[in-house]
């Protein structure tokens, strides 16, 4: 095991990471790294997995990160030695730019169906990028009781009138307004969490990160932002009468039916998933809705851990938290 060095000497990379302050700098920047996506300052500070009181601490273990050849930086942007996604990011940003208007347009579709109560835009799009391949994700909020069948009717619409297009409308992940605590607590979900980029019902999001203010534990510096693209909820007429005619039991007990319809679904088609995997990946419960058949979570925090540890091998500095 590597033990961090007191003294600064430049032939021994791991003098410098005997403090907290470099190795959060050093993991947040590993963790987007999996993404190809280099980090501006300010994002660092904002995603970082340890609190920044004073900036000129961020800037001193940049600097010494950034003098020993761990880091390196280019006026805003700071990453591990990929100058090129600096590049590939400022073209996803601009492809974002074209994409967000009609996701925009169609986060306010989905608001105008039964029980859906608010949208957000995640996935890549909600941290303004879309490169070639990506799918524009929503996340939904629905009425109590009812996210069953709000799921189906949006799946359904999707099939029908999109041919089943993921491309401009996959919605992955759906809560109800009366439980709104995402159950996963981890990194992935916290940095998910915060990306996030509420469409309609600001106010609606403001309780939903409440719920889920756990997610101060990974990212303390974290603060909500104001979409300007948000807009207010309204019911539409032809939502509220299907609402209307799908109230009490006869409601509930579709919305149990659908909600065993997609499970049974979900559980012949993804057969390969080991039962604690499709637990995660594929939640069916009453009020939550989770469709990550590719294990997406799983899959990111251990290729996280692996590469700490190839980078800890490589560099013979350790970086975990003290």
């Amino acid at each position: 095991m590597v033990q961090p060095l007191t003294h600064t000497s430049r032939n021994d990379p791991s003098s410098i990471i005997s403090d907290n302050h470099r190795r959060a700098v050093l993991r947040t920047l590993l963790y987007y790294d999996l993404f190809g996506f280099p980090l501006q300052i300010d994002e660092l500070r904002r995603y970082s997995d340890i609190h920044w009181p004073d900036p000129s601490d961020l800037d001193a273990a940049i600097d010494s990160l950034v003098e020993r050849g761990l880091v390196e930086r280019e006026e805003a942007w700071l990453h591990l030695g990929r100058h090129v996604l600096i590049e590939e990011r400022m073209e996803a940003q601009a492809r974002g730019e074209r994409v967000m208007p009609r996701a925009i347009r169609r986060s306010r579709l989905i608001a105008r169906f039964p029980f859906v109560r608010a949208v957000a835009l995640s996935g890549t799009l909600s941290k303004g990028v879309f490169a070639r391949g990506d799918d524009v994700d929503f996340f939904v909020i629905t009425s109590p009781g009812r996210l069953w069948i709000c799921r189906v009717l949006l799946m359904s619409f999707k099939k029908i009138f999109l041919f089943n297009s993921r491309r401009t409308f996959c919605i992955n992940y759906l809560v109800t307004e009366d439980h709104l605590e995402v159950p996963d607590h981890n990194f992935f979900t916290a940095t998910e969490i915060a990306w996030l980029a509420p469409i309609v019902n600001a106010e609606l999001f403001e309780a939903f990160i409440k719920a889920n203010d756990w997610i101060k534990e990974f990212l303390p510096n974290w603060v909500p932002t104001t979409n300007r693209s948000t807009t207010g909820w309204r019911h539409s007429l032809p939502a509220r009468a299907i609402e209307t005619l799908l109230s009490g039991g006869r409601g509930d007990s579709l919305d149990e039916r659908c909600r065993k319809l997609v499970e049974r679904h979900n559980r012949h088609r993804y057969d390969h998933l080991e039962p604690t995997e499709f637990e995660l990946a594929m939640r069916t419960a009453k009020n939550v809705s989770k469709h990550h058949p590719r294990s997406f979570q799983a899959r990111i925090l251990q290729r996280f851990d692996d590469r700490i540890r190839e980078f800890e091998n490589r560099h013979n500095v350790s970086i975990n938290p003290l």
